[in-house]
């Protein structure tokens, strides 16, 4: 099982990018290793999906659907944090009365 996959938990059935992890492993190893950097994985998966130099080729669709679909995911962690309060290093601040929804 890839981290990633791990890292999705419950989710990974659905939005796990298995097209991206087979064409292109690096990426995938690159968004694990920002997994717990909120804004530098959104960062990165925005570069994924704007070319802001103008010459790349761009994926395929289903590679960009993958990589949105982890996006929003990604941004759905980060404005839900009583469901996984850990996910995001900036979370970690969170008095654990609201982190515990008490």
């Amino acid at each position: 099982m890839h981290e990633l996959q791990a890292l999705l938990g419950a989710q990974a059935d659905k939005l796990y990018p298995a097209r991206l992890a087979q064409q292109h492993p690096r990426i995938v190893d690159r968004i694990v290793e920002l997994w717990r950097q909120a804004g530098a994985l959104e960062d990165y998966l925005d570069d994924l999906l704007i070319d802001r130099r103008g010459n790349r080729q761009g994926f395929p669709a289903e590679m960009l659907m993958e990589i949105l679909n982890l996006k929003n995911y990604c941004m759905s962690l980060k404005h839900q944090p009583d469901r996984n309060p850990n996910t995001w290093g900036e979370l970690t601040d969170i008095a654990p009365a609201t982190r515990h929804g008490n």
